[in-house]
């Protein structure tokens, strides 16, 4: 059987890429040996760890039943964290970026030589033959037929406004929607380690209240992989779906339109959390008595209260930017209908 040259550039990539990894993988693994040998030699840990009993915390909400801690307590995490954020880490970033632009120009020319050594260089079909599914849809409908200037061939047309138009406007509209309900998880997973958080850091139970953080972490992480996966499966039959409702002319149009809907799905779904962590989770963060952050990333409510933990006291910042969107989010309720609808 014959691919084709995309799939033997694909495979030629794929062990490139391979054989990359190898150095910058055991780089990466030295600097997290050397992480591990210097925790017992930094600075910050052994104040958490050593000199943390004398020091007592803040309650990490404002809520009853949320009790003051010792800095020792944290000591684990501590360490756990300068496993990922030492020195080494900067270097292995700075490094990791200049491994990658290497690599995309190695692959250039590399691409370029086997282009040349197999004879595709620049190579594109002139006349590329219509899809079956399109052939099938054009008998089907009935469609008014025109010569082709380029290849003087009488070829039935579709219309662009009363066909293509609405088309692609339903399907980047479930794209669109497909983008914000990803976002609307990861909310929820916010709002989840926000409610347990705090429920548990108000339990009796000292073996619990101190199991606060890391149970949150590992059940809040579990649901987001969840989601994550449940996500992927719904993406790939609706941009698929999507893609069939197009019905593109040709194999090439169908497959980077294909591309196009699967990237965009999957880039939010699988980043949308990373992004989270790296440029808004820190932002969240507070000092006791100041008002200013309505949801701390410690799990902290921006306003006291006595009667303890209620779920109407999440009614804070993402709740309120989430319900900033509900002209967006009536509108693509609409596109769904009509794509349900739509013959």
């Amino acid at each position: 059987l014959y691919f084709g040259e995309s799939v033997a550039l694909y495979f030629a990539w794929l062990g490139l890429y391979t054989t990359w990894l190898l150095p910058i993988g055991i780089f990466g693994l030295v600097i997290f040996c050397l992480g591990a040998i210097d925790i017992s030699d930094d600075t910050q840990i052994e104040d958490v760890c050593q000199r943390g009993s004398q020091y007592v915390m803040c309650p990490p909400c404002n809520v009853k039943g949320c009790k003051f801690w010792y800095l020792n307590t944290s000591c684990f995490a501590t360490k756990m964290t300068h496993l990922v954020d030492n020195g080494g880490t900067v270097a292995f970033a700075i490094i990791m970026a200049l491994w990658a632009t290497m690599f995309m120009e190695r692959w250039k020319r590399y691409q370029n030589v086997l282009a040349y050594q197999w004879n595709v260089q620049n190579l594109e079909p002139v006349d590329e033959p219509p899809r079956p599914e399109f052939l099938a849809l054009l008998d089907k409908r009935g469609y008014r037929s025109e010569i082709n200037p380029v290849t003087g061939r009488e070829e039935p047309v579709i219309p662009f406004w009363s066909r293509k138009v609405p088309i692609l406007f339903i399907t980047y509209a479930a794209v669109l929607f497909g983008v914000v309900l990803c976002l609307a998880c990861l909310l929820g997973v916010i709002f989840y380690r926000l409610v347990i958080r705090v429920i548990l850091l108000q339990n009796e139970n000292a073996f619990v209240n101190s199991l606060a953080g890391i149970i949150t972490t590992i059940t809040s992480s579990c649901i987001n992989l969840a989601c994550i996966f449940v996500l992927k499966l719904v993406y790939d039959r609706v941009a698929v779906v999507m893609t069939n409702l197009e019905n593109h002319r040709t194999q090439s149009e169908y497959d980077d339109s294909l591309t196009l809907k699967l990237y965009l799905l999957q880039f939010v779904n699988y980043y949308s959390s990373i992004f989270y962590i790296a440029f808004i989770q820190g932002t969240t963060a507070a000092i006791p008595g100041d008002d200013s952050v309505a949801i701390r990333s410690s799990g902290m409510l921006s306003q006291p209260s006595s009667r303890g933990f209620k779920f109407s006291d999440l009614d804070s910042a993402p709740l309120k930017v989430f319900r900033m969107f509900k002209p967006l989010r009536l509108s693509l309720t609409s596109a769904m209908l009509c794509l349900l609808c739509s013959p």
